[in-house]
């Protein structure tokens, strides 16, 4: 599984947990849903209508859900994290990929490591 590192803050994709500086950090379902996208696409400029299909599919929602759902990701990240989601006029949101640091997990190799004895 994936964990994302950025701005002082840690993402375990497995666990669905959102931590900084080993605390738990409390965000919605579906504000951690948008967040996830925003970091599997760091770099790239998502429209609105992309990230309402990736996080509310077959779901009818207004533009304020979204906004929302950006206003608790920006709250609780902190200041921390100041620009590391940009708004793009009339475009949609991109995060900036430079900040951000992309680990996957090991998986055992042939040798056996990584196994329990």
């Amino acid at each position: 599984m994936t964990t994302f590192e950025f701005s002082g803050h840690r993402l375990d994709l497995h666990r669905g947990r959102l931590q900084r500086g080993g605390h738990d950090v409390d965000l919605r379902a579906k504000s951690l849903s948008l967040l996830v996208y925003l970091l599997e696409n760091a770099g790239r400029v998502i429209g609105k209508d992309e990230l309402v299909n990736a996080v509310w599919p077959n779901i009818a929602v207004s533009d304020d859900s979204l906004t929302q759902c950006m206003k608790d990701i920006r709250k609780a990240l902190g200041a921390e994290a100041d620009g590391l989601i940009r708004t793009v006029l009339r475009r949609g949101y991109v995060i900036d990929e430079e900040r951000v640091r992309r680990l996957e997990d090991r998986v055992a190799t042939a040798t056996g490591e990584g196994t329990a004895d």
